[in-house]
């Protein structure tokens, strides 16, 4: 998924709106795919049918997430203030895209694996 949206991303920026393009966005792709995979891991340490303890580490991992990339905003822009908004909208869409995804695999991970989940 993360080649396909850096690929398209890419061929946005360069070829359709150069003018658009901002030092940082090679960095977004690793941050994202990184964050995620740990948010993950530690989703499924947290299973072990225990709801309470899961929902605490779900809601601790997207305040963990938050954090992560508002720190990654903040230095970006304090050494570029290139295409601000540019850069502020492109955090926003791939922090949509990868929560979206990120939650669609905690619910597959769910069902499959925890009994008090009803189907």
């Amino acid at each position: 998924m993360s080649v396909i949206i850096l690929i398209i991303g890419t061929v946005l920026l360069i070829f359709t709106f150069p003018n658009y393009y901002f030092t940082a966005f090679p960095f977004l792709f690793p941050l994202f795919i990184a964050v995620s995979t740990i948010s993950h891991y530690i989703l499924i340490i947290s299973n072990n049918n225990n709801q309470h303890k899961f929902n605490t580490a779900f809601m601790l991992s997207f305040i963990v997430k938050i954090f992560a990339y508002s720190i990654f905003v903040a230095v970006s822009l304090y050494f570029d203030k290139t295409n601000l908004i540019t850069f502020v909208i492109s955090i926003m869409i791939l922090y949509i895209i990868y929560t979206v995804f990120d939650v669609i695999q905690v619910l597959k991970f769910l069902k499959k694996n925890k009994p008090y989940i009803e189907q």
